[in-house]
């Protein structure tokens, strides 16, 4: 299933989906999928941690 993420600086730019990873141990283990997301108008770049819980993403940004 796809997720459209709006940029959260630009606000109507949608951000592009880059990968998925599965959890590893640099990751916090209560998180099962990181994805990530860019904007191909700022180059912000979003994550999003998959809970293994409920399925809900838990989203961090950053500028490279």
């Amino acid at each position: 299933e796809e997720m459209n993420i709006s940029c959260p600086k630009c606000k109507d730019v949608e951000m592009i989906w880059g990968n998925d990873w599965d959890n590893d141990d640099d990751m916090d283990s209560k998180y099962l999928i990181w994805s990530q997301y860019s904007c191909p108008k700022c180059e912000t770049i979003v994550n999003v941690y998959w809970s293994e819980e409920d399925g809900e993403g838990k989203g961090s940004t950053e500028k490279e």
